[in-house]
């Protein structure tokens, strides 16, 4: 038990510094107790359990996309495989876990967020700059995989920002903005998790041709 305990010590590390933050980060908020930043916010506010359904459901989606695309990563280069496929994995999946964490605590929202002074344009900004810097690192990768899932990805969130800064006081494009990134995330997840499951059927295939000679 000991050795596994060692093992992942690391992990627990991490596990224990997220508590400890939590811990800290409620001692210096008055308005916010111990015990409300453990428990979930629906039973703290005594709220409807499918208020925010759609939300959770991107949220879900984003964690199987960067999941399923770092496990790659990590699987093949552990086991030897080398390629500008994995790469590219690991970059997307980065990029996703972070749009993951902003969209599951709200980060770029101004009025929800735990790092104030940081503009919702500047995060938009560094979005953009991160993928834009993917993109330019693997275009030719990009472009050999027909990327339509993607772009229609990046189509559908431009649409839904649009909206959002120009139509959001209307509540029919208000909910069209949220429908739009819904279906954005959706396109994004399916394209990273069919790439990753291409590269690890290349790998798969390698591997045989390896064995059967």
């Amino acid at each position: 038990m000991l050795k596994s305990l060692k093992k992942y010590a690391f992990v627990y590390a991490i596990a224990l510094a997220i508590v400890l933050f939590a811990l800290l980060y409620s001692s210096f908020h008055d308005d916010i107790s111990y015990v409300n930043m453990f428990r979930d916010p629906i039973a703290i506010l005594d709220g409807y359990p499918l208020i925010g359904f759609m939300s959770n459901i991107g949220t879900l989606a984003w964690t199987i996309a960067s999941t399923v695309a770092l496990f790659c990563y990590f699987f093949l280069r552990k086991n030897g495989y080398s390629s500008p496929g994995i790469n590219f994995l690991k970059w997307m999946g980065l990029l996703t876990l972070v749009l993951l964490v902003d969209d599951l605590f709200l980060l770029h929202e101004p009025m929800n967020t735990p790092l104030p002074g940081i503009p919702e344009e500047v995060w938009y900004l560094g979005y953009l700059v991160g993928l834009g810097l993917i993109f330019y690192c693997f275009r030719k990768l990009i472009f050999s995989q027909k990327p339509v899932l993607l772009f229609f990805a990046l189509f559908l969130f431009g649409l839904s920002i649009v909206t959002d800064a120009l139509l959001s006081h209307i509540y029919l494009f208000e909910v069209l903005e949220d429908i739009f990134k819904y279906f954005g995330i959706v396109s994004w997840s399916i394209f990273l998790v069919d790439f990753s499951l291409s590269e690890f059927q290349k790998f798969v295939d390698r591997t045989s041709s390896i064995q059967d000679s």
